[in-house]
């Protein structure tokens, strides 16, 4: 605890110093922010979770300032099994449970401010759907509870897939949490929930644009 409040301290201390072009999370050193892609295939349902870890929140993850690429893999494979327990999908009714796929967390850091790193981080999950539809989807995500941070859930979907209805945006704002809109960063997206409704075959499916939600400031 005594080094996180010096680090604190010190990143409090060169926030006031270093110039606005300093390598400082664009939404703020407490943020972990994530982002969940629905893909709605024949057969199954491929989840994509992303999260962008901000520097303090890297620092308390990785229990220190290591900035080795294999500390964030490790970390991030040890969390992945609990991150997506946390992601909640329920098909007509009943909640349908997400495997991990082999092979699919990666895991990388960046620099950031005050000599601190910033953890990006991915996986993917899969649901199988036996049925033959129409179907009725409900997604929450709850890996990371009520911290603060940018979220965002995206829908897509594979040939032989309608999509009915969305809540969920057909269209990406963030580029997977690589790129925030500038005009975005002082009332970001905050989408935990998502409901949608699709059938397998052909003809037209909606479009949906993104939502502005804000997100609270407090810690």
């Amino acid at each position: 605890m005594r080094r996180l409040l010096l680090v604190l301290a010190a990143v409090a201390g060169l926030s006031a110093l270093l110039p606005a072009t300093a390598s400082a999370h664009p939404l703020g050193n407490f943020t972990v922010n994530r982002y969940s892609l629905i893909d709605l295939e024949r057969g199954s349902v491929h989840l994509r979770f992303v999260v962008d870890m901000a520097e303090i929140p890297t620092f308390q993850a990785l229990g220190g300032g290591d900035t080795r690429d294999g500390r964030a893999i490790s970390y991030a494979q040890r969390e992945a099994p609990r991150w997506v327990r946390g992601l909640d999908l329920t098909v007509n009714g009943e909640r349908v449970p997400l495997e991990l796929v082999p092979g699919s967390v990666h895991a990388g850091l960046r620099p950031g401010q005050a000599g601190l790193s910033i953890l990006r981080a991915e996986l993917t999950a899969r649901a199988s759907m036996a049925a033959s539809g129409p179907f009725s989807v409900a997604y929450h995500e709850r890996a990371f509870g009520d911290k603060v941070g940018w979220r965002e859930i995206v829908v897509h979907h594979g040939d032989g897939v309608v999509l009915a209805d969305s809540t969920a945006a057909t269209r990406d704002v963030s580029d997977m949490l690589r790129h925030y809109p500038a005009g975005l960063l002082q009332s970001p997206l905050d989408e935990s929930s998502a409901s949608l409704t699709y059938r397998y075959g052909s003809g037209p499916s909606v479009s949906v644009a993104p939502t502005r939600r804000l997100v609270s400031k407090s810690s």
